[in-house]
């Protein structure tokens, strides 16, 4: 009985709670383990690390999250 009600329970969440989360694993965010400045991909700035391109910091890619969240979707998993 228990594995039936959390069964239907997470149909239901889905259901009704069923939005679009945006998640950015930062690697380089401004500042060294030991607090010293580093390399910052979050926003476009002069410390961006030579592998992320301005419209691939963090901030440019929420925006288009914004503006289509669809286009980041993931298949839905059972």
């Amino acid at each position: 009985m228990e594995d039936t009600k959390v069964r239907e329970a997470r149909a239901l969440l889905k259901q009704r709670f069923d939005y679009p989360v945006f998640l950015y694993e930062a690697e380089k965010v401004g500042i060294s383990a030991t607090g010293e400045p580093d390399a910052n991909e979050l926003y476009p700035n002069d410390r961006m690390p030579t592998d992320i391109k301005p419209e691939n910091t963090c901030l440019e890619v929420y925006r288009r999250f914004c503006k289509n969240p669809d286009e980041f979707a993931l298949e839905a998993r059972p």
